[in-house]
């Protein structure tokens, strides 16, 4: 498994770079275009939703580390800040889109993409963990 990892101040600045940096990760070791289309965004989602919520956009530091192989994309922030509350029951995301109630769609989509999502805390840090297995 490859490993890339850096640490970035937790601004929406970044978001751009995070994402160009996932992309260019996809495209380098897969085929997967749906993949390349897709994944990039959930991993930009759930750096937004640290920013906003766990961070209140008043600044910190999130350590972002992107495990790849051919197989596979795997992506875990750790990061400080409040801890994160996950809604305990998935919502129909279609009919939501369909009322245009955009807010708390973020997490859903990342769902979506994503074939695991995962959430937890440790030594006082709060983590999510993102894989995405690649398609030919």
């Amino acid at each position: 498994m490859n490993k890339v990892k850096l640490k970035v101040p937790a601004s929406y600045e970044f978001l751009g770079p995070v994402f160009y940096l996932t992309e260019k990760l996809v495209e380098l070791f897969s085929s997967d275009e749906r993949a390349l289309a897709i994944f990039p965004l959930a991993v930009q989602e759930i750096m937004a939703n640290i920013i906003e919520h766990s961070y209140e956009e008043k600044g910190g530091e999130i350590s972002i580390l992107w495990e790849i192989n051919r197989d596979l994309i795997r992506v875990e922030f750790s990061f400080g800040g409040k801890r994160v509350k996950i809604p305990e029951v998935e919502f129909d995301l279609e009919r939501k889109i369909k009322e245009r109630k955009g807010r708390g769609l973020g997490l859903e989509i990342v769902r979506k993409i994503a074939d695991e999502l995962e959430y937890g805390y440790r030594g006082g840090k709060n983590w999510w963990r993102i894989t995405r297995r690649f398609r030919s």
